[in-house]
């Protein structure tokens, strides 16, 4: 699959016992949704419990991570590394 379509387009593919994305965009607005981790630490309590994903066609993001304290944390090809932090006023 490629977002809620078949790989290469169509409809012809199967797609029983498949559990297709929420969301998903054309590679108009980029080529990846990098992901993989709930977010579990204690800096921002709204955001305990949410999956992260990252769509940011301009710093290329590889993989993400977390701390002890299960902050997150994602690098991008470019060689840098990201805190989740809260959002400040």
């Amino acid at each position: 699959m490629e977002g809620k379509e078949c790989f290469g387009g169509g409809t012809a593919c199967n797609m029983n016992g498949l559990t297709l994305p929420v969301w998903d965009y054309s590679h108009s607005q980029g080529c990846s949704v990098i992901g993989g981790f709930v977010y579990r630490g204690a800096a921002i309590p709204a955001l305990r419990g949410t999956y992260c994903y990252w769509l940011d066609a301009n710093e290329h993001p590889n993989s993400f991570g977390e701390d002890a304290d299960g902050e997150l944390y994602i690098t991008s090809e470019s060689g840098n590394v990201f805190k989740i932090v809260p959002q400040t006023p």
